[in-house]
């Protein structure tokens, strides 16, 4: 590999294991320095009358000018703020090296250096710690060629350039120990500061459920006036009890079968869209969440992040409403009704009782839509609709399949007479006019009904309609508002009702009265 790459690569990583260097908040920053400030100033004020009594008053004014100039723009407020940081930085690294100097045979005052350098990382800016350890470098490599008792003592047991070398190491390991500290620092800010402002709520739990912390999106999607005070006050509490853990009928989990803590006992992560929360109030919401366990190495728990997916239930239930429901009437359409059909069929083989489907055709309907509009025309579907609702069982299904044609599947009838029965009952639900908005008179409407009874799980779906089609052409040949059981000898109509049905399934197109086998005045069936 060219040696340019392994650089580059060398470089990244170095780079990548760097504090950030982003800057401090302005106000955390003017903390700081503040501080630091006031501790140059106070070095300045103890370090001046020592030099002054042990070097004269030469060296004392010297000494006093190398620190009053950076302290002096260190507080000077229009300079930029790496400029003020560098001053400061300047002048609390001269102060540790007077005081080597004023010290004399005293190698220990060096470790000035080590309390400069962990001053300096509170500015968590990386030059002014570079500028220390290069200041301390070059300083105590000068002192041990010029100065050899003030690094290895008045005896000098050591080579003075040796125990500099030391010195500089030990003085570079605890810069090392600072940077490291800035970036789990830096992490730890951006970590906190991520969970602060995120819109989703993020909490921790520990083995036993109870919350570690919390960010206030949480508090505020449970349903807390104040998000920041709760989610304070929250730490240490059973998370079962502030979130309400429920499953998706709303029912609260036992802290053992919690798919949450489930997470800390099998250290593995979960997802999952079927959980509720409950809210302060009281109140389920449904919820989308992922929880985490906590990395190895530190305290053993789960980090749960989760949002608000209420709408989006709401979303998805009102495309499967228009998947599977007529839009005019709210009844299932024929793709639903199908379903349901094949399933009856499925338990009609493993429990033999007779199911019987209803097809029915409302008559006259094309004149009602044509002298009142299709506003009324719908209306009227829609009337129609919840008075044969109203007609049979709650379990039976009552479908619109298009225009003005409904089909009904009724299990468990035990006979004709049955089937008679809910016939009656379907005719005598239309035998009261309708009273339409807009049509200014009672509205007459009759249907044609056609059913077939089998206990034979062999038949189809399509067999089944198909009889019941032939049925109701048969009963509206009598005359309107009649019905009709099927019987073999109805076969003529069973080739084109099977095609019909086929066709279901296919996409219509068109708009108003157009539709299927009921074009041309009826309403548009559905999907």
């Amino acid at each position: 590999m060219p040696r340019n790459v392994l650089a580059g690569s060398a470089m990244a990583r170095v780079q990548g294991a760097w504090p950030r260097g982003r800057r401090l908040p302005a106000e955390v920053w003017r903390q700081r320095h503040r501080l630091l400030t006031g501790v140059l100033w106070a070095c300045i004020a103890s370090l001046e009358p020592w030099i002054l009594i042990e070097k004269g008053p030469v060296v004392a004014v010297a000494s006093s000018v190398a620190l009053l100039i950076p302290a002096g723009l260190a507080t000077w407020a229009r300079l930029p703020r790496f400029a003020r940081t560098i001053a400061t930085s300047f002048g609390l690294l001269t102060c540790a090296a007077q005081l080597m100097y004023v010290s004399g045979v005293f190698p220990e005052s060096s470790y000035s250096f080590f309390v400069v350098i962990g001053l300096l990382a509170l500015y968590q800016d990386w030059r002014s710690v570079l500028l220390g350890t290069g200041f301390a470098f070059l300083l105590l490599t000068a002192l041990g060629v010029v100065m050899p008792e003030a690094v290895s003592g008045p005896e000098l047991t050591r080579p003075p350039l040796a125990s500099a070398a030391m010195f500089v190491g030990f003085l570079v390991a605890a810069s090392a120990v600072n940077l490291i500290a800035w970036r789990v620092a830096d992490e730890a800010r951006e970590a906190h500061a991520h969970a602060l402002g995120a819109t989703d709520g993020v909490y921790g739990v520990d083995t036993e459920g109870r919350i570690r912390f919390a960010n206030p999106a949480a508090m505020r999607l449970m349903g807390y006036a104040d998000p920041e005070r709760a989610a304070a006050q929250v730490v240490g509490a059973d998370s079962h009890e502030v979130f309400g853990h429920a499953n998706s009928e709303g029912r609260l989990y036992l802290p053992d079968e919690c798919p949450i803590c489930m997470v800390v006992l099998v250290a593995a992560g979960d997802y999952c869209t079927g959980l509720r929360f409950r809210r302060r109030d009281g109140t389920h919401f449904a919820v989308e969440y992922v929880s985490s366990p906590l990395p190895e190495g530190g305290a053993p728990g789960a980090v749960v992040t989760f949002r608000d997916i209420t709408s989006r239930e709401a979303e998805q239930e009102r495309l499967e409403r228009i998947a599977l429901l007529d839009p005019v009437t709210g009844l299932p359409n024929r793709v639903l009704f199908r379903d349901r059909l094949e399933s009856a069929l499925v338990r009609m083989q493993r429990l033999p009782r007779p199911l019987a489907i209803f097809w029915l055709d409302l008559d006259r309907f094309k004149a009602v839509n044509d002298a009142f509009g299709h506003a009324a025309g719908d209306e009227l579907l829609s009337e129609v609709a919840r008075r044969f609702e109203a007609a049979v069982r709650a379990t039976d299904t009552v479908s619109r399949f298009g225009g003005d044609e409904f089909a009904i599947l009724c299990e468990h009838l035990a006979d004709e007479a049955d089937v008679a029965l809910v016939a009656g009952h379907l005719l005598a639900a239309l035998e009261e006019p309708f009273e339409l908005e807009g049509a200014g008179t009672a509205v007459p409407v009759r249907a044609s009904i056609g059913a077939s009874l089998t206990l034979d799980a062999e038949l189809t779906a399509e067999d089944l309609l198909a009889r019941a089609d032939a049925a109701m052409y048969r009963a509206k040949a009598r005359g309107r508002g009649q019905w009709q059981l099927f019987d073999p000898a109805l076969a003529r109509p069973l080739r084109r009702m099977s095609v019909d049905w086929r066709e279901a399934d296919e996409p219509r197109h068109g708009g108003g009265n157009a539709g299927g086998r009921n074009a041309g005045g009826r309403n548009s069936p559905t999907p």
